[in-house]
Order: structure tokens, then sequence, then C-alpha cells
């Protein structure tokens, strides 16, 4: 009996050791989804306290002649830039111990690879990712797929069955870096920093161009590396945060990426955190630039996730029929209309375009309650979708009956909100929706190429030509063919019966080949005044990119920025072609009668 009394002692004083080192140990990277999860509302709330830049503009070319315009749109091949990879890739493995990779990270990366349209992967088609065993938490990228991280930073995210989300949403960054040509870019400044030829690239050789090497190029003895700045970081955690949505997970886990990276950047958050609650509601007036950094990132992409934009300049306007004007819906409730149009306008434009189309339709007898949408022209239309669905559930929570008329851009939007949030929308119609994505990059180009290529002669309406040219921002990759909003947009069959579709011509069959002849032309006389560049490598690459320019089908077969196949969407119920440009179609006579009938056919 007594020596049961022992046994019983001794299970119980090892018990409330293992109890007692249970909570006296530093938990840490174990239960790090944990301890995120319980401040997660603390830190974004936090974040929402660091002003998001929202990036609206940026300069195009680097001159306004045409070597600008050659530089500028000088671009490594993938080829180029894998061999420049491959060398920082062999330096940096004789630098570092390598470990082996965990059996959790490659499954991710499989994920999220599958999801990557396959012009955007770099020339391999995959991503290696290689752990080195240093102290130092990092991740980080030397372009064509290569990705290095530390073991520091792993154990910082946690165990391999806690970190999945968290882990693919980092990796996603790094990958867009490289799938946004951010490295390939860097590479480009060093090839031509190192040019002997630089002198005859005139205005590049300034102090503009040496400030944003200096900002972005980083060599420390033989080895190269990037340092991006804001701009591209947003660019590469949107790419990231989209690429996630696509390949299926949790996106507010995968946020908690970015929160434990906050976290450990302020030990004594991390500290509060882990006993529940951070000690405070407002930011520290002082903070190192490493957590004013991830607090920016969170921030954007929570604003990205919840739709909301600075200001009080978007949402929903209502239609004035005896003023004939727009007006701001605050706080204004809808609950008697018995059918509400919305229109929504396109990139880089506003809703003063849908005025004529609004008087038309809003008679004196129709009950119809009129709405735009005014959204940034800049920003990711998924989030512009989200937001419309808020303005939607605020101004007409009750009304059943809404009909879209779309242009351009802004049916995507409509879309997205319709097919992938469940909005309420009985019929929409498309006016030069690129259903497919616009190839706005060579689009872009073509245009600066005719304002510094005499005798190019492009019958471009100039409010078209500047949306064009302007038009920056994430919207830019979302409207690319194959891009990963369109991937998500386009997973599923539309239902195309409640869609009409006008699309515009703007150049007819028999003028697109004399225009093509022109602008060879056009080329070849541009092309005499550059052969000097022939003799220098930098000058070669850039005649080279020259040869590849031609004309896009959305000029030559569309209505000047989209194409008439782009803006088919298989099933619809109406499609129409009209002679005109893609600026004109909201305008367009013959589009504001067919649209008025369709929408007042009520057996569809």
């Amino acid at each position: 009996m007594q020596r049961f009394k022992w046994v019983i002692l001794l299970f119980a004083s090892i018990l409330c050791i293992a109890v007692l080192g249970w909570f006296l140990i530093d938990r840490g990277p174990q239960q790090q989804g944990q301890v995120v999860h319980r401040v997660g509302e603390q830190l974004d709330a936090l974040a929402a306290q660091v002003p998001v830049e929202e990036f609206e503009k940026q300069s195009i070319s680097w001159s306004g002649d045409l070597t600008g315009w050659l530089v500028s749109h000088l671009e490594l091949s993938k080829e180029e830039e894998a061999k420049l990879a491959l060398d920082v890739h062999q330096k940096l493995l004789k630098k570092n111990k390598v470990e082996q990779t965990p059996d959790d990270v490659q499954p991710v990366i499989d994920q999220l690879v599958k999801h990557i349209p396959k012009k955007l992967r770099p020339l391999s088609g995959t991503f290696l990712v290689s752990v080195f065993d240093s102290p130092q938490a990092e991740a980080f990228t030397s372009g064509a797929g290569y990705l290095y991280v530390t073991n520091s930073w792993l154990a910082q995210l946690g165990k391999p069955d806690d970190r999945a989300a968290s882990l693919a949403f980092l990796i996603a960054h790094e990958m867009g870096h490289v799938c946004r040509h951010h490295a390939r870019q860097g590479y480009e400044m060093l090839l031509l920093s190192e040019s002997r030829d630089f002198g005859m690239l005139g205005k590049l050789g300034g102090q503009r161009f040496q400030s944003a090497y200096e900002k972005m190029v980083r060599k420390v003895g033989e080895i190269v590396h990037f340092a991006y700045d804001d701009r591209q970081d947003t660019q590469a955690d949107l790419f990231a945060i989209h690429l996630c949505r696509n390949a299926g997970w949790d996106l507010e886990k995968c946020l908690d990426g970015l929160r434990i990276q906050v976290l450990e950047s302020q030990p004594e958050w991390k500290k509060d955190a882990r006993d529940g609650e951070l000690s405070f509601s407002k930011l520290p007036d002082s903070l190192p630039p490493e957590t004013i950094s991830h607090l920016r990132r969170l921030a954007a992409l929570r604003v990205e996730l919840d739709g909301t934009f600075p200001g009080d300049a978007f949402g929903l306007y209502r239609y004035n029929k005896e003023l004939a004007e727009l007006k701001q819906t605050n706080g204004e409730e809808l609950t008697d209309a018995q059918e509400i149009i919305v229109v929504v306008h396109g990139m880089e434009s506003g809703l003063s375009g849908f005025l004529p189309l609004m008087k038309e339709l809003a008679t004196e007898d129709t009950q119809t309650v009129f709405l735009g949408y005014q959204y940034p022209n800049d920003a990711s239309l998924a989030r512009s979708a989200i937001r419309l669905h808020h303005e939607i559930e605020r101004v007409c929570p009750k009304t059943a009956n809404l009909k879209f008329i779309c242009h351009s851009a802004g049916g995507l939007v409509t879309r997205y909100y319709s097919e992938i949030m469940g909005g309420r929308a009985e019929k929409v119609v498309f006016l030069g929706t690129p259903h497919s994505g616009s190839d706005l990059v060579n689009l872009r180009a073509i245009l600066e190429l005719k304002q510094v290529l005499s005798g190019l002669s492009l019958d471009v309406p100039k409010t078209l030509e500047d949306a064009i040219v302007d038009g920056d921002g994430q919207i830019s990759f979302d409207l690319e063919p194959d891009s990963l909003f369109l991937r998500y947009l386009n997973q599923q069959q539309a239902p195309g019966d409640r869609y009409a579709i006008f699309r515009g011509r703007a150049i007819s069959e028999s003028k697109a080949a004399p225009l093509q002849m022109g602008f060879n032309t056009a080329l070849k006389i541009g092309k005499l005044g550059l052969l000097p560049l022939k003799f220098s490598a930098t000058g070669k690459r850039a005649l080279a990119r020259l040869e590849k320019v031609q004309i896009p089908n959305e000029i030559t077969a569309g209505d000047l920025a989209v194409t008439l196949e782009s803006a088919n969407l298989p099933g619809a119920a109406k499609i129409t072609t009209i002679n005109c440009d893609h600026s004109a179609l909201v305008s367009n006579s013959e589009v504001i009668q067919q649209t008025q009938d369709y929408l007042s056919e009520r057996n569809r």
C-alpha cells in the first residue's frame, strides 16, 4: 500500500511539472496561428491608421523621343533573365548552407503554380525554393523562378499543419515579384548601368535613372539583390492575394502571414498577443520602418478584401430627371422603387458619358430609378465589385428588379458582383466589355510610339488614347488576357441568357490592310535613324524590340480598345456589332434604342 502511495505521488509530481512547464515555456512559433487569430482584428485596426497610397498614376516613358521609347519598353527575354538569375543562384548556394526543404513547402508551391497563367511563369515553368540555414528571417527571389527562404523565417510561421495559408501568401508575394517582372527590371537596370555604350541612350543617362538604379539594385560582392519600392510591393501583394484566392486558400488566414511579420518586428506586441490582446489601440508615434512597411501592406490588402476606398467620391449616384444630373445617394435607401437601372462606367472614364443615355431612357412616364456607380479608375476590378455589392445592399436592399448597363471594364465589375458574389442582376447590357481581356500593354506601346514616330498615322480618339496611355494600377493587370481576375471570373459558365452585348468595330476590314502597310512603312523610316545603335549590345536588344511591334487586333478588328472576339460572351441572349469606336458606344443612338428595347422586354 505504501509503495502504491509513492507511485501516485510520483505521477502527480510529474504531472505538475509538465503543467507548469507548459505555462512557462515560450510556445512561440508552435502556436502562431492561435496567437495571431486572437489579435488579428486589432492588428488590422492599427494598420488602418497607416495611410495607403493608391498609386493612381505612373509616368510611362523615360523620355519623349524614339530612343526613350525603346528603352522604356526594353525588356529582357525570359532566356536572358534565366541566365543572369542562374549565375546569382549558384553564387548564393556557395555562400549559404542549404537545408532540406520541409515536406509542407513544395505542395504549397505546386498548388500556386497550377493557377499561374503560363505566360507569367518563368522559363522553367515552375519555381524552385532553397532553404538557407540562417538566424535572419527573410524570404527573397533572384528572379526567373528562384525563391529563397531561411529556416528562421519558416519557424516564425509555426508548425507545418498551422502555416499553409500564411506560407502560400508570403511565397506568392515573392512569385509576384517574378511574374510582375520586378526582378527582370532590376537586371535590365544592372545591364544598362554596366553598358559601355550607355551614353548613346541620351536622356536616360541622367539623374532620374541613377536614382532609380540606386534604390533598386544592391550588389554585395558579386551577388545581386533587388530592393522593391512600395508600388512594386503592392503589386506583388495583390498578385499574391488574387493567386491564393484562385488556388482556394482562406484569404483571412493568408493575411496572418503579414500579421505574424508585424508581431515579429515588435517583440512587445508579440508578448501582448500571447496574453490575449494588445494593450493599446492607437498606433505609437514612433515605429521602425520595417513595422510601418508591414502595416502599410496589411492595410492595402484589408481595403482590397473589404472593398473600401478613400474619400467620399465613390459609390452610387441617383439620376435627377428634371435637372438631368447625378447626385450622390448619401444615406438614401430606395425601398419603394419598382425597377432600378444601374449604369457602370469603364476604365479611365466616369458617369458623365452616360447622361445622354439616361436622359433618353428616363422618360416622364417611366417610374424607373436610374443610378450610376462611380469607382476608381485604377483599382482592382474585384475590389470595385465588392464595393458595388455593399452599395446595392445599402441603397436597394429590397428591390428585386435590378438591371445594369455597363461600359468596358464596368461590365467585368458587374459580372463579378453578380456571378461571384451572388448579386441581384435581372438583365445586363454590356457595351464593349472585354470579357476575355484587352491587350493594353501593346496598345499603350503603339499609342506612345505614335506620339514619337513621325509618319505613323492612327485615327484614335484623343479621349480613348489618353485613357489607354494613362491607365495604370491593378486594373491594367486585371484586363490582361488570361489574367488572374479573368481566370477566376470565367471559371464557370456565365448566365448568358440575361446578357445583351454591343460591340464596336472602328475600322472596316477594307481599311485594316492599308493601315497595317502604312504602319510598317513608318517603322522602316524610324529604324533608319537608329542604325548606329546596332553596333552595341543594348542597341541590338532595343532594335529587336522594335521589330516585334505590330498593330494589335484591338485596332484592326475591334473598337480600338477591345476586339470583337473579346467583347463576345458565349450564350448571350443578344449580340450586336456597331460601326463605332469604344468610347462612342455609350452615346451611339442605335445602341441606346436597342438597349431600351431589350430592357423593356418582360419575357426574357
